[in-house]
């Protein structure tokens, strides 16, 4: 799910079983939901580890 994220900017969830991965991507800080489409996530944008601020 987060590699169709990243690829395609979002990703819609279809089935049980692929909300509770969404879920699951969302508790680790990797997936964030769409505020007025429920089904809908996207990829949070992360800084590169080299643009990390010590």
């Amino acid at each position: 799910m987060l590699q169709t994220a990243e690829r395609d900017g979002f990703v819609v969830d279809r089935t049980p079983q692929e909300r509770q991965a969404c879920l699951r991507l969302n508790g680790h800080g990797l997936l964030r939901r769409d505020r007025k489409l429920a089904s809908r996530w996207y990829p949070v944008e992360t800084a590169p580890a080299s643009e990390a601020r010590p």
